[in-house]
């Protein structure tokens, strides 16, 4: 059985400590090998979320930039124990199906990404993000990781039969779509569009093992809609593509990821998925 050790971080109901116990368990009693302790970190508001969160980083002296800016949920295992934190004013916002998404995905990141060993890059890894950039590697190698690491936790909840959750999940991440098309520009104008095609992958590799779902391919799709429609089409069959999901262990899947994106970037640079220039002043 799963110790679950329950930290709260402002003013936090008991009606809904409960119900997400409840929700995790569910997971862990249908895993084969659950873990034995998870810490659960439960913040009543954004703001002491992303105080919790910058703590992390700077206590534990994170390399990586935080990447729980717009995010309601986040999980990591810095101390060598699985720990998941959430944003309740964020939950709350959301349908329950949703919420069970959110909870179980993050659930489902303590089963498989519990120990220190999946925070620490693999040389190959590491390699293959220096090959594909030397300025932006330690950018691309935590991309990947995430990346891979979502669509471990999908393919996980979906083989559970935790679908319905899993696709509320990924409906949910793929629907922050604010904001793309600016950021497109962006990177276009500063020389890094493939920072910003990389960036797109968590959500993708996310939904990925749901794609046979006409509702999620539709918005991947609409997902990617600010894009070139052969960047779009590059970025989509890089998602699906087999290779890197069959890598040996996260890692192993992370440098088959990254070696992909290095196909990408070169299509760009040959110009078969050429970046739009930006309007004119």
């Amino acid at each position: 059985m799963t110790k679950l050790v329950v930290e709260r971080l402002g003013l936090v109901e008991e009606g809904e400590v409960e119900a997400i116990l409840a929700t995790l368990r569910r997971l862990y009693e249908a895993v084969r090998e659950p873990p034995s302790l998870v810490y659960v970190v439960l913040a009543s508001s954004r703001s002491l979320f992303n105080l919790f969160m910058s703590s992390i980083h700077l206590n534990y002296e994170v390399a990586s930039t935080p990447g729980f800016e717009g995010f309601e949920a986040a999980h990591d295992a810095y101390t060598g124990v699985p720990r998941l934190a959430l944003c309740l004013e964020e939950l709350r916002k959301l349908p329950s199906r949703a919420v069970d998404g959110v909870v179980l995905h993050e659930a489902a990141h303590t089963v498989l990404h519990g120990s220190l060993d999946s925070y620490l890059p693999a040389s190959g890894a590491l390699r293959a993000a220096e090959a594909l950039d030397p300025r932006l590697s330690l950018e691309l190698t935590y991309i990947a990781a995430s990346s891979v690491k979502d669509w471990e936790a999908t393919e996980l909840l979906v083989n559970l039969g935790f679908r319905e959750e899993a696709k509320a999940y990924a409906l949910h991440v793929l629907s922050k779509r604010g904001g793309l098309e600016a950021e497109w520009r962006m990177a276009v104008e500063a020389g890094v569009p493939l920072l910003h095609l990389a960036e797109l992958l968590k959500p993708l590799c996310c939904a990925s093992p749901l794609l046979s779902d006409e509702v999620v391919a539709g918005s991947c799709d609409a997902y990617l809609a600010h894009l070139p429609a052969s960047a779009s089409k590059a970025l989509r069959e890089l998602v699906e593509k087999p290779s890197w999901m069959r890598g040996r262990g996260l890692w192993g899947r992370v440098e088959a990821l990254l070696k992909c994106l290095a196909e990408l970037k070169g299509l760009i640079e040959a110009g078969g998925a050429s970046p739009p220039q930006p309007p004119s002043p």
